[in-house]
């Protein structure tokens, strides 16, 4: 596909089809390895799906599995997120978010989760 000669609908199709998902993997593979990500951040970030980007507006539309998740990824790691997309992109990407209850996560990512709300609740139970 000629990216320089598609209309805008185009383009944002073709990030999303062809290249969107491996742009994600490789920017939270970076933001993980400089150490900006952690493993309770990435334990959150592995249940959700880049869903679109929508290039007039520079912002990822984010698919998760429940309203936790999307306030966990909205509050606490939006930041770490947007950085390592910013940098895997070149230019400022801003994050919206969608619950979509059919994805699903794996048994791992399960296990990961609950370690990470429950090493954010002995967190908050210290700072309390």
């Amino acid at each position: 596909m000629d990216l320089e000669n598609s209309s805008t609908t185009e383009v944002t199709q073709a990030t999303d089809v062809e290249s969107l998902g491996r742009i994600w993997s490789l920017a939270l593979d970076q933001a993980f390895a400089s150490g900006s990500v952690d493993s309770q951040q990435r334990a959150f970030i592995n249940l959700s799906k880049p869903l679109l980007l929508h290039d007039d507006t520079d912002t990822l539309l984010i698919a998760v599995p429940n309203e936790f998740t999307k306030n966990i990824l909205e509050s606490r790691y939006q930041v770490a997120i947007s950085a390592a997309l910013t940098t895997a992109l070149g230019k400022s990407i801003g994050m919206a978010f969608r619950i979509d209850p059919e994805i699903g996560a794996s048994e791992d990512d399960t296990d990961l989760v609950a370690d990470a709300v429950l090493q954010i609740s002995e967190n908050e139970l210290q700072h309390n």
